[in-house]
């Protein structure tokens, strides 16, 4: 598939950010150059590569059970 802008905002994360997993994908380092969307928009990459763009777009994420806070009753 060709890499679009659509595909690119659809791999956007809630917040309207990329993971530095997605775009390591990419080969593109962390924290992104300005720019780094028009170096990849219009590349060929495979379906997998695609479908693991989108996946990673939840990667930063913790569980519940990540959670290290704790309350304390005083």
């Amino acid at each position: 598939m060709i890499v679009t802008e659509d595909f690119l905002e659809q791999g956007k994360s809630e917040k309207g950010g990329y993971t530095a997993k997605q775009l390591n994908l990419f080969s593109i380092p962390w924290p992104p150059m300005k720019g780094w969307k028009n170096r990849i928009i219009g590349m060929e990459i495979s379906d997998e590569m695609a479908d693991q763009f989108l996946l990673l777009k939840k990667a930063h994420k913790k569980s519940p059970s990540d959670n290290s806070q704790t309350s304390l009753n005083l």
